[in-house]
C-alpha cells in the first residue's frame, strides 16, 4: 500500500462467503479483494462483522490481491490485520511490551522555525538545506482579510495575525509537540493550534490542540505538549488529514521568532 509516496504493509480483504458482503458501507463481491485504505484502517480492524467473518472463513485477510498471499490461519490473519506480532525469547517464552506505533516506523522530531509578520521567515529543511515543502504562512489585517502578495512594509503596517500551516506529505502518528521562543514578547501574542483545519468537527476535523489563546508573553519556559499515546494522521492531498494550523494574533507588524517541534512517528525510509 502506498501512503504519501511511501510503501507500507498492504492489507486486503477477500470475500469468500459465496455472495456479496458489505463492511462499513463497502461492498465486496464474492471472490473479490478490497484494499483497506490508511484513513479507514482503524475502523476496519475493529469491525465486529468483519472479524466474525474472518473467524468463520467467510472473509480472508491477504497481503495482496494476487491470490498467492492469502492468510488462511485465523489467528495469524487477525494479528496481521491488527499489526500484532507475537515475539518470544530464545526459550520460547513470550515477550510482552506495549505497542506504541506500527512495525517499521520510527520516532522523529520535526522542527519548524518562523517569525510572525515577517516575509521569508520559515525554516523547515532537510540536512542538505532543501526546503521540505511542508510549511506555508499567511498574513491577515485587523479586518481578518488576508494580505495577499505583501511587501514587508505592508506587514509592518497592517499584519495582526500570522497563520502557519504544516502538512507532511506522508502518514504520521503524532504524540505531542514542543513550542519554543528565545525570548518572551513584550506585548500580548496569543497562540492557537488546530489539527485537520480543513474539515469540520462533524467530519472529524478542526481539533483544537491548543485552545483558549495561550499568551506567549506569560510563558515561563518551553511549552511541552505530551499526548501520551500517538494518534494516526494519514496524509490526504484531498482532505489534508495531517495538517496543523498555528494561529498567532499580535500587534500590528510585531515580529516574534518561534519554533514548534512536532513529536511523531513515521515509516522508516
Amino acid at each position: 500500500m502506498e501512503k504519501g509516496g511511501l510503501l507500507v504493509a498492504s492489507k486486503w480483504i477477500k470475500n469468500t462467503s459465496g455472495s456479496t458482503s458489505t463492511y462499513l458501507g463497502q461492498q465486496i463481491t464474492n471472490n473479490s479483494y478490497y484494499q483497506i485504505q490508511g484513513i479507514e484502517q482503524q475502523a476496519w480492524i475493529n469491525n465486529s462483522a468483519l472479524l466474525t467473518d474472518i473467524g468463520t472463513g467467510d472473509a480472508v485477510v491477504a497481503k495482496d490481491d494476487s491470490g498467492n498471499n492469502d492468510i488462511v490461519d485465523v489467528s495469524t490473519a487477525i494479528n496481521y490485520l491488527k499489526d500484532t506480532v507475537a515475539l518470544a525469547d530464545s526459550d520460547g517464552a513470550p515477550l510482552i511490551r506495549t505497542k506504541i506505533t506500527n512495525s517499521g516506523w520510527h520516532f522523529q522530531l520535526q522542527a519548524v522555525e518562523f517569525t510572525t509578520a515577517k516575509l521569508n521567515a520559515i525554516y523547515n529543511a532537510d540536512e542538505s538545506e532543501s526546503d521540505l515543502g511542508f510549511t506555508t504562512v499567511k498574513f491577515y489585517d485587523d479586518q481578518d482579510a488576508e494580505i495577499t502578495s505583501p511587501t514587508q512594509q505592508d506587514l509592518d503596517n497592517d499584519c495582526v495575525k500570522t497563520v502557519v500551516e504544516w502538512e507532511a506529505d506522508h502518514d504520521i502518528e503524532v504524540i505531542g509537540g514542543i513550542f519554543e521562543q528565545p525570548n518572551n514578547p513584550t506585548t500580548d501574542i496569543r497562540l492557537w493550534i488546530i489539527a485537520i483545519p480543513d474539515l469540520t468537527i462533524a467530519q472529524g476535523g478542526s481539533i483544537p490542540f491548543i485552545h483558549g489563546g495561550i499568551n506567549l508573553k506569560l510563558l515561563s519556559g518551553p511549552l511541552d505538549i505530551d499526548g501520551k499515546t500517538p494518534k494516526l494522521m494519514p496524509y490526504s492531498a484531498t482532505y489534508h488529514t495531517n495538517k496543523f494550523r498555528l494561529v498567532f494574533k499580535h500587534g500590528a507588524g510585531v515580529q516574534h521568532q518561534c519554533m514548534v517541534v512536532f513529536k511523531l512517528f513515521r515509516l522508516n525510509v
